[in-house]
């Protein structure tokens, strides 16, 4: 069974009547009027509009106007239970964990930055207790 895309494309083709024809008169961008015929709702204006553009389209090439919309909208739907089937059985992505390890490893990281401080800088006392370390260091553990 042909799509509603194919089916307006062939009942167009079969009279003998351009897109750009159905543009100049109807005045729908061709784009759109492209899109409808390949079944590419998503850049549509949406709304109301789709179904003005389907009805126009429609009327020019000689179609049942009605009809025609029902099909769309019955496409549509079709579309979106697809869309929304594939959104339900999409696999989370393990972006989580990813996010959790390099926050571990920069805690990590960190600690061992503040521990080889710690380390230095006592070292650095011990053997310059004259320093300016040395004497912060032996004027707060002499309290």
């Amino acid at each position: 069974m042909a799509s509603f895309g194919e089916e307006i494309r062939r009942e167009r083709e079969l009279r003998g009547i351009g897109l750009r024809e159905i543009a100049d008169i109807t005045k729908i961008n061709i784009r759109f009027l492209e899109a409808l015929e390949k079944n590419d709702f998503k850049h549509l204006p949406g709304g109301q509009f789709n179904k003005g553009f389907v009805r126009a389209y429609a009327k020019h090439v000689g179609l049942d106007p009605e009809k025609t919309v029902n099909s769309y909208l019955h496409e549509l739907n079709t579309q979106e239970e697809h869309e929304r089937a594939r959104m339900k059985f999409t696999p989370p992505k393990k972006v989580k964990k990813a996010k959790a390890r390099s926050i571990a490893v920069g805690i990590v990281l960190l600690l061992m930055i503040i521990i080889a401080l710690v380390v230095l800088g006592f070292f650095w006392a011990r053997y310059d207790p004259d320093g300016f370390l040395g004497r912060i260091l032996s004027s707060i553990f002499a309290r």
